[in-house]
C-alpha cells in the first residue's frame, strides 16, 4: 500500500457516535498541526452526516526518519462520515496529488452521498 496514488477506504469506529459536524471540524484541527498548507470545506450535511473534501499541499512527518516520506505528499481527499445505530463510518476517495479533476470530484460527491449503511441485508436506520 505504500505506492498508491488513488485509494478508497471505508472505516468503522464501534461505538462513537459523535456530532458529525464537529467531529470532522476536530480532525481538520488536527491534520492543520502537521499539514500547514491544508484547505477543506463541508460539502453537505444532515442530523447523521457530513461529506468534506480536503487538500493538503505540505505536512511535515511526526518523524524525519519516516520510512515512507509519501505518506505525507499532497493530497486531496473527498470523504463521507456518518454515524449509525452501532458507530461511526467514514468512506472516502483521496489520490496523492495537489487538485484532482473537477469530473473525478463531482463522480466521486455523487458517490458519497448515495451511500448507505447495510447490515445483515437491510438498510440501518440513521440515528
Amino acid at each position: 500500500i505504500n505506492n498508491w496514488s488513488k485509494l478508497v477506504t471505508y472505516k468503522y469506529d464501534h461505538g462513537i457516535k459523535p456530532d458529525p459536524e464537529t467531529f470532522v471540524r476536530t480532525l481538520m484541527t488536527k491534520i492543520k498541526v502537521k499539514c500547514s498548507h491544508l484547505t477543506w470545506s463541508l460539502l453537505s450535511k444532515d442530523a447523521n452526516s457530513v461529506t468534506y473534501e480536503w487538500q493538503a499541499t505540505t505536512c511535515a512527518p511526526p518523524d524525519p526518519s519516516q520510512d515512507d516520506p509519501n505518506i505525507y505528499a499532497a493530497q486531496y481527499e473527498i470523504a463521507r462520515l456518518f454515524v449509525g445505530n452501532d458507530g461511526m463510518n467514514t468512506v472516502s476517495y483521496t489520490e496523492k496529488t495537489n487538485k484532482i479533476s473537477e469530473d473525478t470530484r463531482t463522480l466521486w460527491i455523487k458517490k458519497l452521498k448515495s451511500a448507505r449503511l447495510v447490515k445483515d441485508g437491510n438498510e440501518v436506520k440513521m440515528l
